[in-house]
């Protein structure tokens, strides 16, 4: 078995997947995405855990599959919490300065002791607090007073509340498997981190997460998270509303990713008037939809999305200090068109995100998928405090016969995870026809 501080791992509880990494540290320090696993799981409703059985029994096939996988014994983990009652406070309070008048260590130390001992309000809990700006005698803001003279120094603190009681039924769920929590982590919060640079963190940005039930918004700006909102709606929304049209659910999927568009406007000329055929849900019925009649489903929900979304970065006043604009992540960023179409309607410029993070060059490739963005974003905020021991790879013995086996190209975990995903009850090439 693996030692218990060489790996960390995360476990983001989506709506309509699980997905669970397991980090460690090479030999040259970096952080190295080690395996990750991506359960189809139910039991979560727009971010809120509906069902423990469904969530107990995909957490238990998770660390069974990680750990057989990678001989290790996971007993802790981070773990996601989103959902429409995740929100965002801020809290000001100050302390006077020793007679010297100069800002130490110490007196930030001492703000942030008295932030510690704010109390939540009734039924909520904080997960996090951190400072998002400091004043010297009520003058103007800056990032870091030490050093700096005056009489009073203040600050303003951003609270991320949850509430207590989802806390505690995702508590119940953990102690089921035998599984400790050693930090909640909003998944608003962890996708934003993994997929913005530094840059776009310190001009400011906001990092949209389009889930299966709900779509996250995180802003940035000097390099600090100044707010987050968790929208209850996702790409789910367009799955039902293609279910509508009686295609059976097993083909919805991968039909809305690799046939559909986030506009009509964005359908090539090649395809505007071309349908796709598909099996029905009988052996003899088969389902003939267009790719302007898909499109148009997903415009009309993406637009409802975007319309969401700006009225939260309305909400946040911090619209005029997008400079580095809008990053989409998430499952719901794999639509066709979809940065053109936030683009068209926000007015921000738009950017596919993508894992920004000093990984080590193996880990890069591996969880490139948007959907993973999350677990991805997780396991960097909680490599630094981890005190991880740098990874080894286990000798394993195996004992086998002397019958050679013809040999097979070696896959990755994200091959086989592709090929799995695309390959089983999925629309079929050859069944596709085009009118």
């Amino acid at each position: 078995m693996m030692e218990y501080n060489s790996h960390i791992t995360a476990i983001d509880l989506g709506s309509s997947n699980l997905v669970a990494a397991v980090g460690v540290m090479n030999a040259e320090g970096k952080l190295e995405v080690k395996d990750m696993v991506i359960k189809p799981m139910e039991g979560i409703t727009l971010g809120d855990l509906a069902n423990i059985e469904y969530v107990t029994v995909a957490l238990k096939e998770a660390l069974n599959e990680l750990g057989q996988r990678n001989h290790i014994e996971i007993k802790e983990a981070y773990i996601s919490i989103s959902g429409k009652d995740i929100q965002c406070t801020n809290n000001s309070y100050f302390v006077y300065v020793g007679s010297d008048g100069e800002i130490k260590n110490e007196d930030l130390y001492n703000l942030c002791e008295n932030m510690n001992n704010v109390q939540p309000p009734l039924g909520k809990i904080f997960l996090d607090r951190f400072p998002i700006s400091y004043t010297v005698d009520s003058a103007e803001q800056t990032k870091n007073p030490v050093g700096m003279f005056g009489r009073r120094l203040g600050a303003t603190y951003n609270f991320i509340v949850a509430p207590q009681s989802y806390i505690d039924r995702l508590n119940k769920a953990l102690d089921r498997v035998d599984l400790k929590c050693k930090k909640f982590i909003p998944t608003p919060m962890a996708a934003a981190y993994a997929v913005t640079t530094e840059d776009e963190r310190e001009m400011g940005s906001a990092v949209v997460n389009i889930g299966s039930g709900t779509t996250d918004i995180c802003i940035w700006h000097d390099n600090v998270i100044k707010y987050m909102a968790v929208i209850p709606l996702g790409s789910e929304a367009i799955n039902s509303d293609i279910r509508s049209t009686s295609i059976p659910n097993r083909y919805i999927e991968k039909l809305k990713t690799k046939h559909g568009y986030a506009s009509a406007a964005a359908i090539p000329e090649d395809r505007a008037k071309l349908s796709i055929k598909l099996p029905g849900r009988t052996q003899k019925e088969s389902k003939i939809i267009s790719y302007y009649d898909l499109s148009t489903l997903i415009e009309s929900r993406m637009l409802q999305i975007i319309g969401y979304v700006m009225d939260e970065i309305k909400d946040s006043q911090l619209g005029e200090q997008l400079a580095a604009g809008i990053i989409l992540t998430g499952g719901g960023a794999k639509l066709n068109g979809v940065d053109a179409l936030f683009k068209e309607h926000s007015g921000y410029e738009v950017r596919l995100g993508s894992i920004e993070y000093d990984l080590s060059e193996k880990s890069v490739a591996e969880i490139e998928m948007p959907e993973a963005s999350t677990a991805a974003g997780m396991l960097f905020m909680s490599f630094k405090e981890s005190n991880l021991t740098t990874y080894e790879e286990p000798i394993i013995k195996h004992i086998t016969d002397d019958t050679p086996t013809p040999s097979e190209p070696k896959q990755s975990w994200w091959q086989k995870l592709l090929n799995k995903t695309l390959g089983e009850e999925s629309i079929n090439e050859n069944n596709e026809q085009y009118d």
